[in-house]
């Protein structure tokens, strides 16, 4: 009777930390908001697993604008901004390392096995929080290299890293990002987001290759049988590290569906206001486990 008596107590216990604990991690949320919330999110979790897994493209794209209205209705709620959303697995969710916002990305697959990728900003402001849409024009930016953009022309791409870099008097966050380009080549891109006078720019002349090669984002490209080009941060080094390129053969320089990873990595090292080539890192024994792997997730059914 005794120990009946322990094991209920402790089961109480435990029940309220869990209880505080939660309440602290969405703290700001009413629990009308909370159901409201948790309700958007069971729906948003189905559609979300329609929008990769589904073999019809009909149900792909329903499905992918009806999460589309639910994300819309989910982030303009109070303190939503701090709700977690652990179950959509397949939205790419990152928050900035000084938690002024987090970047919601997705992509839905076409039936040529090309990609249309969708996204929002959600900023967290004193005034409360602000939804940015993120519309896709990529195929229609002929030298990504070269340009800046806004949200309403953005070369779309499915994010899971933020490093904020201080350029002048200016915040830039570097963003790393996959690209499935079609079904001969998949592409990865270093961005650069800022925001100016309450619109955000994407691309930046921050990437140097050389003394007179800059560039506002670096695409990569290459064959879509790799199973991961390396695209990752190294945080004790601070470097950005990728898988060399290289083509197949002589014959195939500048055909990047031939281009595959040649067991080499370079890397960018922030110096100067600048994102600084460097090539041949010799320190690579770890770097595979340190890659992010986001093409797992997001490739599915592209072979089908």
């Amino acid at each position: 009777m005794i120990h009946n008596g322990i094991r209920l107590v402790v089961l109480v216990a435990i029940l309220l930390c869990g209880s505080i604990l939660k309440a602290q991690v969405i703290k700001g949320i009413s629990p009308e908001d909370m159901d409201s919330l948790q309700n958007l999110e069971i729906q948003m979790q189905g559609q979300s697993e329609q929008i990769i897994e589904s073999a019809d493209y009909s149900t792909r794209k329903t499905s992918c604008y009806s999460l589309i209205r639910n994300l819309v209705i989910a982030l303009n709620l109070p303190g939503s901004f701090n709700y977690p959303f652990d179950s959509l697995k397949q939205i790419s969710i990152v928050k900035s390392p000084d938690d002024k916002f987090r970047i919601f990305t997705w992509n839905l697959r076409n039936n040529d096995n090309s990609y249309r990728f969708y996204g929002a900003i959600q900023r967290n402001e004193k005034k409360g929080v602000m939804l940015i849409p993120l519309f896709d024009a990529g195929p229609l930016i002929k030298r990504p290299e070269d340009t800046t953009v806004d949200n309403n022309y953005w070369w779309g791409a499915l994010y899971y890293k933020i490093l904020p870099v201080k350029v002048k008097n200016e915040t830039c966050y570097t963003l790393l990002g996959w690209n499935g380009a079609n079904n001969k080549s998949n592409k990865k891109v270093i961005e650069v987001l800022r925001f100016q006078e309450g619109s955000v720019v994407f691309g930046a002349p921050i990437f140097k290759a050389g003394a007179n090669d800059i560039m506002n984002r670096v695409v990569f490209e290459y064959n879509n049988e790799v199973q991961n080009m390396v695209l990752t941060y190294e945080p004790v080094k601070k470097y950005i590290v990728f898988d060399h390129l290289a083509p197949i053969t002589p014959k195939a320089i500048g055909r990047y569906e031939l281009y595959y990873p040649d067991g080499s990595y370079d890397y960018f090292v922030f110096e100067n206001g600048y994102w600084n080539l460097k090539e041949m890192l010799f320190d690579n024994g770890t770097i595979k486990t340190l890659n992010d792997n986001i093409e797992q997730r997001t490739k599915k059914g592209k072979d089908d």
